[in-house]
């Protein structure tokens, strides 16, 4: 049998809801002053508290735009499940 766009969407769901369960802990800017030459006055650190209390990177010196977006994408992950596999389901209704 083929795979489906509407199993596309399972599989990516499925995926982004195995990271969420495995990193529960939400994601946060931290940033590190630092005054640069060429004007940056600060490193970005995409970070989270693990549960036994250590602090672990995702992502060190980055632009604050791409830090939002990784924290805002990994703390939503269960909204983004749920319309992935509403989205697969309404797909497969449809009959495409």
């Amino acid at each position: 049998m083929p795979v489906t766009r509407a199993d596309e969407l399972d599989a990516l769901a499925d995926k982004l809801a195995a990271l969420g369960e495995d990193h529960p802990e939400p994601w946060h800017l931290e940033q590190q002053p630092h005054n640069y030459p060429d004007g940056t006055t600060y490193f970005n650190h995409v970070q989270y508290r693990s549960g036994e209390g250590l602090r672990v990177e995702v992502a060190s010196y980055i632009a604050p735009e791409l830090g939002d977006l990784l924290i805002t994408l990994h703390n939503r992950l269960d909204d983004i499940v749920s319309a992935l596999r509403a989205h697969a389901s309404l797909i497969r209704e449809a009959g495409r």
